[in-house]
């Protein structure tokens, strides 16, 4: 066969390769059966984004896949949405659908706390408590907690009279172990009633 001629045929299997791959959806393309979603969140819409997030995760309209959860939320997470930076600090600390990296969780629960979410601020709060992914640091797991805390966080109170009760991070307290055992408990948490009621049974006030 002729140099020109085998030049041709490979030519004709590169068109034929690039014909077949360009029928595949590659990383970054939307696939989500909502085309509207999908347009939108690859023109940069980070509410888009972060909808495809949560969708993927959880199952709406498609089968459930973290791994393209993660890819959605990363996209939305790097425009600076707290929601998406909290979601996906979460699939860091579960190791779902990316590899588990609690210093990677711990970043962008970190960017979304500063944004005054309240979740990542908790979650924040407790990898400082048991020092993982950052260095163990009971005074910043409380400053967590009390900015959680201060919008309703209820597991965040529970922290909070834990550590008051005990001094960790923060000087013991026990009027405000109570309080926040107290608030923790109106909204049903039935182990802080008992140590609320424990307390008060001491004299605390």
């Amino acid at each position: 066969m002729k140099k020109n001629a085998k030049k041709g045929l490979y030519m004709n299997k590169l068109a034929m390769l690039a014909l077949v791959f360009s029928s595949f959806s590659f990383a970054g393309e939307c696939v989500y059966p909502d085309e509207t979603v999908c347009k939108a969140a690859e023109q940069g819409n980070v509410l888009a984004q972060g909808k495809l997030g949560y969708f993927y995760q959880y199952g709406w309209g498609v089968e459930p896949d973290d791994a393209e959860a993660a890819k959605w939320y990363s996209k939305a997470a790097l425009q600076g949405d707290a929601i998406s930076q909290s979601a996906l600090a979460g699939l860091y600390q579960k190791g779902s659908g990316v590899k588990q990296d609690y210093t990677e969780a711990a970043k962008w629960y970190l960017k979304a706390a500063e944004q005054g979410e309240s979740s990542s601020q908790y979650y924040l709060g407790r990898l400082y408590e048991d020092g993982t992914g950052v260095k163990q640091n009971y005074a910043e797991a409380a400053k967590w907690y009390l900015k959680a805390a201060a919008q309703d966080h209820t597991t965040a109170q529970v922290r909070l009279g834990l550590l008051y009760e005990e001094g960790s991070g923060v000087g013991k307290d026990l009027s405000k172990a109570k309080e926040y055992y107290g608030k923790a408990c109106n909204k049903g948490i039935r182990i802080t009633c008992d140590a609320y009621e424990e307390l008060r049974d001491k004299g605390v006030r």
